[in-house]
């Protein structure tokens, strides 16, 4: 039982990542973009296409 529960343990960490948080950021700005733009595009020209 003690085993089980040291395992688990071991792998909370106390400390965050050292990473930088740069790259998920551009990632996730990328990702917004790539969904939202082609949105933006369709809702602009809704006048043209009740035409």
């Amino acid at each position: 039982m003690k085993d089980i529960q040291q395992n688990r343990r071991s792998s909370i960490y106390s400390k965050p990542p050292k990473e930088k948080i740069g790259p998920s950021v551009f990632a996730l700005c990328v990702f917004a973009v790539t969904l939202l733009a082609p949105a933006g595009w369709i809702m602009h020209h809704i006048p043209e296409y009740r035409q």
